[in-house]
């Protein structure tokens, strides 16, 4: 081994490493807000469904807490005959960078959707009641943003593009690849959330590894290879399977069941905004960074090696995770 191949080694791994640190943390699909679902059932009586946020690290318990005129029960919250009324609050939320997604269905079919934070801690259906009178559109926001978020805190998802786009570059068949990609991802999406099809999470999110550490073998040399001369095939192959990951998050937050074309189309142009939005960015980095790695061609491949490190590492990880589920 040349003192340069050393280096370049030496530089991915400091990079992977630092990638690694925290893996809980930078894993795709992190994006797992709260989701406090309440359905009326009878009149003042609700169906609970609450799902705290996933742990990390030191971060305080979130809890709902519900107005006085309301009872709880584990799977219930009975609030009397005027039904709810006073605003549903969140201990431990304040300071805290969880986020709270709350959905309220009411007996007339009427659907109110709220995105909770540390800089907004409270629902109150009083306030909300335009919201509850424009479902669709506020649906539509609400979904929106949380597809946004999911994409942009996905980091393999956005790592699989970013090695897409070395290997093809900012060229004619970039378009087409990104294009295979989303209509793959979005099938899939919406053929789990319909219940169509069904894929267990762990193997989904091996496979995704995988498909990362796939892209930046490939971007490593220009040999002629089926992903660089055929990349939308790849990118479509690949996207189906990263439409169940996409899937089950949007799963784990959770769709009124009353109303789900919007809030799952929503959440899929969340997802492509985030994703062309990363697109353009390095789109606008591609230059300078051509211009460096002319001068420099070893910052190209300690890159592409960090991101497969990267990639090897969550692979073993989500190895272990599906052979413990088998």
């Amino acid at each position: 081994m040349t003192l340069r191949h050393a280096a370049r080694l030496l530089i991915a791994a400091v990079i992977g490493a630092a990638l690694l640190a925290g893996p809980s943390e930078v894993s795709a699909h992190d994006f797992r807000p709260a989701v406090l679902s309440l359905k009326e059932t009878t009149e003042g009586t609700y169906s609970l469904r609450w799902s705290p946020p996933r742990a990390r690290g030191d971060q305080p318990t979130v809890t709902p807490v519900f107005p006085a005129a309301c009872s709880e029960t584990p799977l219930s919250l009975s609030c009397g005959p005027e039904g709810l009324r006073g605003a549903i609050t969140f201990s431990g939320l304040a300071g805290s960078n969880v986020e709270v997604v709350v959905t309220v269905e009411h007996l007339d079919g009427s659907v109110q959707t709220q995105v909770l934070s540390s800089d907004d801690q409270t629902f109150d259906p009083a306030v909300q009641e335009l919201q509850r009178s424009t479902t669709s559109g506020a649906l539509a926001e609400q979904y929106f943003t949380l597809g946004l978020k999911h994409i942009l805190e996905g980091f393999d998802h956005l790592m699989f593009v970013t090695g897409l786009i070395l290997i093809v570059g900012f060229r004619r068949r970039l378009f087409w690849t990104i294009t295979a990609f989303t209509a793959a991802h979005s099938i899939t999406l919406a053929a789990s959330v319909m219940e169509l099809v069904r894929l267990a999470a762990a193997p989904v999110e091996f496979v995704i590894a995988l498909s990362i550490v796939l892209v930046a073998r490939e971007a490593l040399d220009d040999r002629p290879s089926l992903t660089r001369r055929f990349p939308w095939i790849v990118a479509f192959v690949f996207g189906l399977i990263h439409g169940f990951g996409f899937s089950g998050a949007l799963a784990e937050i959770g769709l009124p069941t009353e109303q789900v074309t919007v809030p799952l189309l929503s959440f899929n142009l969340g997802v492509e905004a985030g994703q062309l939005l990363v697109v353009a960015i390095l789109g606008l980095l591609s230059r300078p960074a051509s211009r460096a790695t002319e001068r420099a061609p070893w910052l190209r491949t300690s890159f592409i090696y960090a991101m497969g490190i990267t990639a090897a590492y969550w692979s073993i990880e989500r190895l272990f995770v599906l052979l413990q589920g088998a």
